[in-house]
């Protein structure tokens, strides 16, 4: 029994039993060549002709390897809006549809705790568990339980212009001397997920051992009150439902030289930025480096499936590291195997900055996290409100809504 201290959003801790799956060989070897039918659910989008990049293209181009090896492997493949995923897989699961899907392992936890996640800790001996990184399987197993096949990481960093800027910032202090003098056009969105890793920055901490928020004994208030720094120095928040879209498309055209933001992304800013696209690490501050939330996209298995064996088949088949190169090369994806390596030099600068990030905590108490903690930022952006009330009134608004 091992514990994981998992820090989120920058520098959440909380304590995760993280048993070793259990060391037998594989009761169910994959078979060379796949047959039968599988239904998958999958978020990448279905792409468009002439689209050579980003993750329609290597979701594509890795189904159509998969199929030229398997002409008797038949897949229904179906797209889900990346909002509607869990609800609605929770929602059909019972009645075996999908088979598996590939997403991000926001509801692991919840997925297994509620029965909707195949066990597959029998199904992969330690040879083939051996390829995936420790952070990868870390954030797939649940209670000792591996509950999805890990096919890559993804964490936040920041993109900038590298025509415009020779270096990004190392450090927080940097950072908004650069922003204030305005050699630096700093475009900020104003949600938690992508603000994580400034906690870790600042020594912040959400959570105890039991589920009970102390973010306001911690750093946190400190990182609130450099968000609003950033502001009062010229930083621009993007805030609102078209928040994340406005300052992707400020970066894209030029309004302003950096932006915080993940690897999915980067097909696109590749577009606008062919040539002097960068990418670096969140800056440290003066409680430590940026520790930004990092999740592992990979494959669930439906355990009312009619065709388990075929769909863990199947998944291991999609984690093998040709087809995984070909996510890091097309999709900017981290490989969940770190042998793999990608001729992407954006992959390559995601990897380095996913060494920095903390798995994200598969805990109850975590739901009552995000509504709170985007509240208090969004005072303090919009209102000038106090940012050590803000993050206790947030913190206590978690607690009681947990029951802590």
């Amino acid at each position: 029994m091992r514990k994981l201290a998992a820090a989120i959003s920058g520098a959440i801790i909380v304590l995760i039993s993280c048993s070793s799956p259990v060391e037998t060989p594989s009761p169910r070897p994959s078979s060379s060549t796949l047959s039968g039918d599988l239904a998958i659910w999958q978020t990448y989008g279905s792409g468009a002709p002439g689209v050579t990049r980003g993750e329609p293209a290597a979701f594509n181009s890795a189904l159509d390897l998969v199929r030229a090896e398997n002409s008797d492997l038949h897949l229904t493949v179906t797209e889900v809006g990346f909002g509607n995923l869990f609800q609605t897989y929770q929602q059909q699961a019972g009645n075996g549809l999908p088979d598996l899907f590939i997403a991000p392992n926001d509801t692991a936890g919840d997925l297994s705790r509620a029965g909707l996640a195949l066990d597959l800790t029998s199904y992969f001996n330690a040879a083939e568990r051996s390829r995936f990184s420790e952070l990868a399987l870390s954030g797939s197993t649940i209670d000792g339980k591996l509950v999805q096949v890990p096919e890559s990481l993804k964490a936040v960093a920041v993109y900038y212009d590298t025509a415009k800027i020779a270096s990004f910032p190392t450090t927080t202090a940097d950072l908004l001397t650069r922003v204030q003098d305005r050699s630096i056009r700093l475009g900020l969105f104003q949600g938690m997920y992508h603000m994580f890793g400034w906690w870790g920055s600042f020594g912040g901490q959400l959570m105890d051992g039991t589920g009970k928020c102390i973010a306001d004994t911690t750093g946190v208030a400190d990182a609130y009150s450099y968000y609003a720094a950033l502001k009062a120095a010229g930083a621009t928040w993007y805030g609102g439902p078209d928040g994340f879209a406005n300052m992707a498309a400020a970066f894209s055209s030029g309004a302003v030289d950096a932006i915080i933001d993940g690897p999915w992304a980067g097909g696109g800013y590749l577009q606008t930025h062919p040539d002097n696209l960068g990418v670096a690490p969140l800056p440290a501050g003066p409680g430590g480096p940026a520790l930004p939330l990092t999740s592992v996209d990979g494959w669930t298995v439906n355990p009312n499936s009619a065709n388990v064996e075929l769909a863990v088949a199947f998944a291991k088949r999609m984690t093998q590291p040709d087809i995984l190169k070909i996510f890091a090369d097309l999709a900017v994806h981290i490989p969940a195997d770190a042998s793999v390596s990608s001729s992407d030099p954006l992959a390559a600068k995601f990897a380095a900055a996913v060494r920095f990030g903390l798995p994200r905590p598969q805990v109850p108490q975590l739901g009552a996290f995000w509504g709170y903690f985007g509240d208090a930022l969004n005072h303090v952006i919009d209102e000038a409100a106090d940012p050590a009330t803000a993050v206790a009134d947030a913190c206590a608004a978690m607690n009681s809504a947990n029951g802590l």
